[in-house]
Order: structure tokens, then C-alpha cells, then sequence
């Protein structure tokens, strides 16, 4: 998968972005296949941590408010099934604690489609995937309304307005994932950035602390607080991620709106889960 857009015209093209309607098919293109298998994306997390870096959209504000340093990890894998168990581990900005949680996820295949592209999550184990897929309604328009959608999200074994959380595998290859989650039947949505945990904090962190610090030490000005070396840190992260990824998240979603990944949050959480069992504060 290859976009052939340039840095510079892609400054130019994304700025007048506009979001593509929610249940355009195109987000789900067929001829993509091989890098929209929902099984790679769960097999991959089995063998490395992933972070979500970026995330856009209602779902955003809704699912991850107080939420920071997410990562999640597959086990147990089923290959028949294509099913694994899904732990999620995070840093609760207001509660200052480590919080987790564990779901069973499985690949299916949307309606039509030629090879499982979704991750549906806490719900019922299946037997078997559909030959239909799941009979999700793709030019069925949602109800909009100023707070929020509702999407009629009827299934081949489910009710109008059930309760799921699924999410569409956009793009992915060895060193990210671009998927699009709707969760819960108020229909909210995000389109989300996750990282292999290796490469982040192998390649790209240090490459923007780096650049921060070149760019910081050549300028004859005051010396940047520490609020402002953080602010422009994260600015400058997104434009060392792979740019096959970068491509893939502004093709599907636009520009990020809010960044969930934060190094000192993740340091914390790993203070508090690396402090002697007697410690009860952890490092603070």
C-alpha cells in the first residue's frame, strides 16, 4: 500500500481536508486487503505492546477522557476461531493511577468483504465468521444530531441499537495500525494512530528529542520553558512517525486533533508498576 503524495503537497491537499461520510465504503476498500487483515493486527499485538499515539473524533472525548499512555497487547490466541484475549493498560490523568482492563476480541469480516478487516471486542465468542460477513448496512445513513450519532448497527445475530464496540482495520503493517472504532450504541467514533511500542521508543522518541534539542540549542533566544519544550516535543512527533503511516492517518482521518500518548504519563504508570509492593505511592 503506497500513498504517492508528497510531503509538500500533502501540507497543501490536508488542510482543506474534509472527513469522509462515516459509512462511505471507500474507508473499507477491498483492493487493500492485505492491509486491512483484522487477524495480522491481532496476531501482531501477541509479540509487542502497541500505544495509541493519536486519536480523532467524538469517540475521542467520550472513551478517552482522562486517559493517557494507552497500550494493549493480544494472548490465548484461537487460530480457528481467530479470536485472542485483549488487555488494554492505561495512566488515569485524574485518579494519578494505573488503570487495565481485558476483553475477548475476534476478527469478522464486514458485509462483502474478502478477508476479516474488523476487531469486534467484548462480545459473545461465535463458532464460526459468517460467510456474509456481519451484515453491517454500510449506506445506511447515521442520525446526527449536535450531540452525537446513532447508527443503526443492526447485525446478522444482533438487535437495532445493541451495545458493541468494533473497530475497522484502515491500514496496518509491522510497525502500526490506522483504525476506525465505533463504540457503545451511541454510534461515538474515533479514528485512531497505535505504534509498536519498539519502534517508538526505539526510533522515533529519540529522534525528536534530538531534533527538540538542535533546534532549541541553535536559537540565540530565552530558553524554552518547560511547558513550551513539551508542547513543541509532541509537535514535532508526528512528522517523525513512518510516513506510510502518517499518509494512511491523513488519507482516512485528517490531521490529529488530540494526542494520547504522553512519555511522562507512561513514566509514571511505569513508576507506579515497577514500585516495591510495599511502596504503596509508588515514585511520585
Amino acid at each position: 500500500f503506497c500513498l504517492s503524495v508528497s510531503a509538500a503537497y500533502a501540507d497543501v491537499e490536508f488542510q482543506s481536508w474534509k472527513k469522509p461520510p462515516d459509512n462511505n465504503p471507500g474507508l473499507n476498500r477491498k483492493e487493500l486487503g492485505a492491509m486491512q487483515d483484522a487477524w495480522e493486527t491481532i496476531k501482531c499485538m501477541a509479540n509487542q505492546s502497541y500505544y495509541l499515539i493519536y486519536s480523532s473524533g467524538l469517540g475521542t472525548k467520550e472513551h478517552y477522557k482522562d486517559v493517557k499512555c494507552l497500550q494493549v497487547r493480544s494472548s490465548d490466541l484461537n487460530h480457528t476461531l481467530k479470536s485472542a484475549n485483549y488487555t488494554s493498560k492505561w495512566y488515569n490523568t485524574e485518579s494519578k493511577e494505573m488503570e487495565s482492563s481485558a476483553q475477548y476480541v475476534q476478527a469478522v469480516k464486514q458485509k462483502e468483504y474478502s478477508i476479516e478487516n474488523m476487531l469486534h471486542l467484548g462480545q459473545p465468542q461465535r463458532n464460526a465468521t459468517s460467510p456474509n460477513g456481519t451484515c453491517y448496512n454500510l449506506y445506511f445513513n447515521f442520525i446526527c444530531e449536535s450531540n452525537g450519532c446513532l447508527i443503526y448497527h443492526q447485525e446478522c445475530w444482533q438487535k437495532f441499537f445493541s451495545t458493541y464496540s468494533e473497530k475497522y482495520v484502515l491500514f496496518e503493517n509491522s510497525l502500526c495500525f490506522i483504525l476506525r472504532s465505533l463504540q457503545d450504541d451511541d454510534g461515538y467514533e474515533s479514528c485512531e494512530f497505535w505504534m509498536r511500542e519498539d519502534w517508538l521508543k526505539e526510533n522515533v522518541l529519540p529522534k525528536v528529542i534530538t531534533k527538540v534539542e538542535n533546534e532549541k540549542s541553535e536559537e540565540n533566544e530565552e530558553e524554552f520553558s518547560s511547558a513550551d519544550k513539551t508542547t513543541y516535543l509532541y509537535d514535532s512527533l508526528f512528522k517523525e512517525l513512518p510516513s506510510s503511516c502518517r499518509y494512511a492517518f491523513l488519507f482516512n482521518c485528517g490531521y490529529p486533533t488530540y494526542r494520547i500518548y504522553d512519555k511522562e504519563d507512561c513514566d509514571k504508570m511505569n513508576e507506579k508498576e515497577n514500585a516495591p509492593s510495599g511502596d504503596v505511592n509508588g515514585s511520585n
